[in-house]
């Protein structure tokens, strides 16, 4: 199992068994903290009683060491890791009392000798994967999915239908679920604890919560932070100043990726304020002009004078890498960023060990356009009688599918801009603010399902306790993504790329200090005639030109749209063939079909809607 996860963990490897209690853990290593034997896993506590395997990195760990050391004075410690004190802090506090202490990304196990009881737990925001599942009378756990499938027999027959239907709507499998119906993943901020008779019992695992993102949100939108503008600003800078110090302390070197946002750029800035020396800076830039973001990452790296590198990506690099994404990706997976996200890790390994990143600044500071967008729409929606936009939207689909297209011709555009009219024309008849985020959220218009599962699958809201009984969609959208979008598609694609060349990524704003401003802030200081993230510009115009600052927001985008119409072309149109699809039981063959004749033709940018499909298809070649 250890050794299909290998590249997870090149620096070294350890394996630890009770064969009296039948128990075992095995471990791959990423030094990166005390690189000596002294910080090697499985790792025992000092008093003999608990054993831990975990990926990640506990950044306060040097905060929790003192605290362990007050409580024990007489302490000695082997090596300075933080796996160490990790393990000494749980036998101190015990397992469950320790989790909210930590401030880190991981995935960790750890075995109680005493009470022969396996405990598994993930970090917050879901920073780092967590497989697990009770298969032939055995319970199996692993950081990805293909350490389990060494051990456990599962095949097309496993495939559950409705995760599948979720990876077509969203690009992803969300968390409880896994492809495979015996397979779980363990949600983020959970815990679970396993005893050798529930292997035969019957019994349902149960996992715990030990911080949910909702009441958190809840609690600090009751203390509202009261600040002008550059005030917000100042507190902002301190606390992310905070959390990228922590996320510098390593014994190997630290880079950050730079896309030229505004995300990457306070991280950037900030990261090489800490730093004694020019910061290793790191983006990916594409031969189409339209998609690239290389200028303004070179120029924010020469202002802020960073020792940067650009990866020049093209067609030949992805033709290259594509067939690839199925063994990267072990569950099936499908952002289509995925590819020069590997492409950007490789090239970042070859000089660092980890990359920070600027993930999680959108969801918690008001990054996305639907974020702004999103109530204006609703607004304006709910100003005509439901039974009449269901009407409108009938009436529209009697048109036929190409009359998107017909619109965006009529107006001179086509593809891409089909494509937003595509999606629009399919918000009409929302029902309500649920609805129209599941809508803005999912790939294919309409309740019909693109799998043989029956019924579409939708994305929900998450609505935390306010002080008031007042809406807030916009904020209600920012915690759905913070706790399904980021962890299930941003951070799973992040860890898998990162991974699979041996990086570790760690995201600054992903603290639970920086999530508890976010939302002590009133949602009016986070958007500005219709733009998000104003508290964070503002924190950017201090250390890069204010052009930088106000150009339009690009994200880490490709243009696969242009691709599957180009270089992928054969490749895409062998995958969806109609007599392949035909072959399984798996599609909604029609429904595929009139997508890809769209795509091919130009008149709708049907991308978002068939990658999904293109890396189903080929990890469904990895199972045979």
């Amino acid at each position: 199992m250890a050794d299909a996860i290998a590249h997870r963990g090149p620096d070294g490897s350890g394996t630890w068994a009770d064969p009296e209690s039948g128990i075992a853990l095995s471990h791959r290593r990423l030094a990166v903290i005390d690189l000596t034997a002294a910080g090697a896993q499985p790792m025992h506590s000092r008093s003999g009683r608990y054993v831990v395997s975990y990926n990640g990195e506990i950044y306060n760990f040097n905060e929790l060491r003192r605290l362990v050391e007050d409580a024990r004075p007489n302490s000695t410690w082997r090596g300075h890791s933080d796996t160490e004190v990790l393990i000494e802090a749980i036998d101190l506090w015990g397992f469950e009392a320790t989790l909210p202490k930590l401030d880190g990304m991981f995935a960790l196990a750890v075995w109680d000798r005493q009470t022969r009881e396996l405990s598994l737990a993930r970090d917050r925001f879901g920073e780092k994967p967590l497989y697990y599942g009770i298969i032939d009378g055995a319970f199996l756990f692993g950081s990805e999915l293909r350490a389990l499938r060494t051990q456990a027999r599962l095949g097309e027959s496993d495939i559950d239908l409705e995760s599948l239907e979720w990876l077509f709507q969203t690009s992803y499998v969300p968390a409880p679920r896994s492809i495979f119906r015996q397979v779980s993943k363990l949600p983020p901020a959970s815990w679970l604890t396993v005893k050798p008779e529930d292997l035969t019992s019957g019994r349902q695992l149960q996992v715990h919560t030990y911080w949910d993102a909702m009441r958190a949100a809840g609690s600090a939108a009751e203390s509202p932070y009261d600040g002008t503008p550059e005030e917000i600003a100042d507190r902002l800078s301190t606390l992310l100043e905070d959390s990228i110090r922590l996320r510098l302390v390593a014994d190997v070197p630290v880079g950050a990726m730079l896309s030229g946002g505004i995300d990457s750029t306070c991280i950037a800035a900030i990261g090489q304020s800490l730093s004694t020396k020019p910061l290793r800076t790191f983006t990916v830039g594409f031969s189409d002009a339209d998609y690239d973001e290389s200028q303004s990452a070179a120029v924010v790296a020469k202002v802020l004078g960073t020792d940067h590198t650009m990866v020049r990506v093209g067609a030949e690099e992805i033709l290259a890498a594509v067939p690839l994404m199925a063994q990267t990706y072990d569950e099936p997976f499908a952002d289509s960023s995925q590819v020069p996200t590997y492409l950007l890790s490789g090239a970042l390994r070859q000089e660092v060990t980890v990359a920070l990143s600027g993930d999680g600044g959108d969801e918690l500071f008001g990054g996305y356009h639907r974020y702004s967008a999103g109530p204006g729409l609703w607004k304006r929606l709910a100003m005509a009688p439901y039974p009449i936009r269901k009407l409108g939207a009938q009436c529209l689909s009697l048109l036929g599918p190409s009359f998107p297209g017909i619109v965006a011709g009529a107006i001179g555009a086509r593809g891409e801009a089909a494509g937003r009219i595509q999606k629009a024309l399919g918000l009409i008849d929302a029902r309500s603010t649920d609805d129209l985020y599941a809508r803005l959220t999912s790939h294919w218009p309409g309740d019909a399902a693109v799998s043989t599962f029956g019924a579409s699958v939708k994305p929900t809201l998450l609505r935390p306790d306010r002080p008031s009984a007042a809406s807030d969609f916009a904020r209600d959208m920012m915690l759905s993504d913070t706790a399904g979008y980021l962890p299930n598609d941003i951070l799973t694609k992040v860890d898998r790329a990162s991974m699979k060349v041996a990086l570790e990524v760690r995201p600054p704003f992903l603290s639970a200090a920086l999530f508890d401003f976010a939302w002590s802030l009133p949602t009016n200081s986070l958007f500005r005639d219709g733009v998000g993230k104003q508290p964070l510009r503002r924190l950017a115009e201090r250390h890069v030109p204010q052009s930088i600052v106000t150009r339009r927001k690009q994200g880490f985008v490709v243009p696969f749209g242009n691709w599957l119409r180009g270089p992928l072309k054969a490749w895409a149109s062998d995958v969806l063939s109609p007599s392949r699809l035909a072959r399984t039981n798996f599609y909604n063959t029609a429904r595929i079909e009139k997508a890809w004749e769209q795509h091919k033709s130009g008149a709708i940018d049907n991308s978002m809607q068939l990658w999904p499909i293109l890396m189903f298809e080929e990890w469904r070649n990895t199972l045979h």
